[in-house]
């Protein structure tokens, strides 16, 4: 399972692509959590460098594309906010329904293997949701990028 972020940075950049910016990230956040340890704030010097490496890299690859393209990205990354929002604010009421369910199940006083069976699939039901929240909630470093990402095509938009 991968985050939406991931899905719609793989989809513009390429897969290859994707997973360099991931990677130099990630090294560039960890190297900074191993320095301060007790703090999760990264140096404004070093985060000015991933961010225009990264971005310089993103213009590049944008660059080529037509006024139009750019608008559909601009569509795209819209598309996939309002998405991960989604999953996010329904990730409560997905909780509530399991609990309901579940409760509603064991009062129902069916055959106990028909119980159990039913308590499986609704308990399956709600881990994958339940993981579908957390790699979204979580990806801290696809939103870093996804930043970087809009504040490209902002730029590209307004020339």
């Amino acid at each position: 399972m991968t985050s939406e972020f991931k899905k719609l940075l793989s989809k513009e950049f390429g897969i290859d692509e994707y997973n360099a910016y991931f990677e130099y990230a990630n090294r560039m956040f960890y190297r900074e959590r191993e320095r301060l340890k007790d703090t999760e704030k990264m140096l404004l010097g070093e985060e000015m460098i991933l961010k225009t490496l990264v971005f310089r890299n993103m213009e590049q690859i944008l660059n080529k594309k037509t006024k139009p393209q750019l608008n559909k990205c601009s569509e795209r990354l819209l598309e996939c906010m309002q998405i991960t929002m989604n999953i996010n604010h329904r990730f409560l009421m997905v909780f509530l329904a399991y609990l309901g369910s579940a409760l509603f199940l064991l009062s129902l006083s069916l055959h106990f293997f028909v119980s159990i069976f039913a308590m499986v699939m609704l308990t399956g039901c709600f881990l994958y949701k339940a993981m579908e929240f957390i790699v979204n909630k979580y990806c801290y470093i696809d939103a870093y990028l996804i930043l970087i990402y809009k504040n490209v095509l902002l730029k590209l938009l307004e020339n």
